[in-house]
């Protein structure tokens, strides 16, 4: 990242925010793991996040490639490159082929029923699921019991 824009990295997860000069000609594989060293928890093992930058429309442009990186450093206004993390599944969360978006364990102690039977390897088992249920990451009202994720 050498070169006068972009030579400072300010990053935004939640409300926390975090600001390091990265080394020069840094790639994005080495910028992706210097930010999830700076938030080892929500970024830890099994999680899926996206980098965005905002460019000059206003829109949420997502960070996926090398010269995705380069085009977000040429738009950045002034020497910091702003940056946002979008946190698509958390640490310690799963895929399953029937839901688009990663499941986790959930403690929530509504009733629930196992959306697994009308697809592949489901089950629908009523209130014969198990204990165990894992529940949408993004919110969407959807539920596998442990049967389903295996």
């Amino acid at each position: 990242m050498a070169g006068s824009f972009g030579s400072i990295i300010k990053v935004c997860y939640d409300t926390d925010f975090r600001r390091f000069r990265p080394a020069p000609n840094t790639g994005l594989i080495a910028l992706r793991a210097k930010i999830a060293a700076l938030y080892p928890g929500p970024l830890g093992a099994g999680a899926e996040w996206r980098l965005l930058y905002t460019d000059e429309d206003g829109d949420h442009i997502t960070i996926a490639t090398d010269d995705d990186l380069a085009l977000a450093r040429e738009s950045a206004p002034g020497p910091v490159l702003r940056l946002a993390i979008r946190l698509d599944a958390p640490a310690g969360s799963v895929r399953h082929a029937v839901h688009a978006h990663g499941l986790a364990l959930s403690d929530s102690p509504t009733a629930w029923i196992c959306d697994g039977g009308d697809r592949p390897g489901g089950c629908r088992n009523g209130d014969n699921h198990g204990e165990l249920r894992y529940r949408c990451t993004q919110g969407c009202d959807f539920d596998l019991c442990q049967a389903c994720i295996d």
